[in-house]
């Protein structure tokens, strides 16, 4: 697999000249927490609701169930339930990582994962990094928003630790990527992914 800068296009047309598929392009978001379209609660991690909604942090009970709806969100595009699972496995273990459900009744209905990255990052902004990842919804429960009420959630509780930029890796003109942009994350740039006939 290949990641081509936007800038790329002699690198680009040689790849797929050598047998290389296009499989779309990736925009790496960002944005000044202060910028951002939340409030910062210094209570604590809290629930967040909306209508028939909770979103809140997963708790350790719930490792199993919140690999599970990560695998089901993400495997109806197509992609590996093995690799899926893997990649959920490895953001339950990460120290740097909260977990984040969306629970509709007693169904986890959206997954979502936060990794908070210390270090300085500029004066007056704060100190570190909150990525935004993982973000998963069960086939029966897309089209309803819920996503937008993760994000808000992860926003609200990297600024009450004092982080200062917000980061998300989405796919050109999905939904995550208007999400997060109505949220007030900004284009900083793209990434076109490329895979030849070793990686399929």
């Amino acid at each position: 697999m290949a990641h081509l800068r936007r800038q790329a296009e002699a690198a680009l047309d040689l790849l797929m000249s050598r047998g290389y598929t296009d499989r779309g392009t990736l925009v790496t978001y960002w944005c000044a927490l202060q910028a951002s379209s939340v409030q910062p609660d210094q209570t604590g991690p809290q629930q967040h609701h909306m209508p028939g909604v909770t979103v809140r942090p997963a708790q350790p009970h719930e490792m199993r169930q919140f690999v599970a709806a990560s695998i089901a969100g993400f495997s109806s595009n197509g992609r590996s339930r093995e690799l899926l699972g893997v990649l959920a496995e490895i953001a339950t273990r990460r120290p740097d990582t909260t977990l984040y459900v969306a629970q509709v009744g007693e169904e986890i209905a959206r997954t979502a994962a936060m990794a908070s990255m210390e270090g300085a990052v500029d004066e007056g902004l704060g100190f570190g990094v909150a990525h935004l990842y993982l973000d998963s919804t069960v086939p029966a429960h897309r089209g309803k928003d819920i996503q937008t009420a993760l994000i808000r959630a992860r926003l609200a509780e990297a600024q009450r630790r004092g982080l200062g930029l917000v980061t998300s890796i989405t796919r050109v003109g999905d939904g995550s990527a208007r999400n997060v942009e109505r949220a007030g994350l900004r284009p900083a740039y793209t990434m076109r992914i490329l895979t030849g006939s070793s990686c399929l």
